[in-house]
């Protein structure tokens, strides 16, 4: 599967994370529907204290594409 577009990096201390990515999913809902949006997690660094995140709409059976 192909991904373009932007990702957003993540720290998950304290349970930040949560707070982050529903600010995240409640901005991009604005310009997309709910359902038609897909998250994703990625890259976790080695201390396990960070992530990137991306969103994307599912186009066909094989490309997501970045908001």
């Amino acid at each position: 599967m192909k991904y373009k577009g932007y990702k957003i990096r993540v720290r998950c201390i304290n349970w930040e994370q949560e707070e982050y990515l529903s600010s995240y999913w409640e901005y991009i809902t604005q310009f997309v529907d709910k359902n038609n949006i897909v998250g994703l997690g990625m890259n976790w660094t080695e201390d396990d204290l960070y992530f990137d995140y991306a969103l994307g709409v599912i186009e066909d059976d094989t490309t997501l594409k970045l908001i």
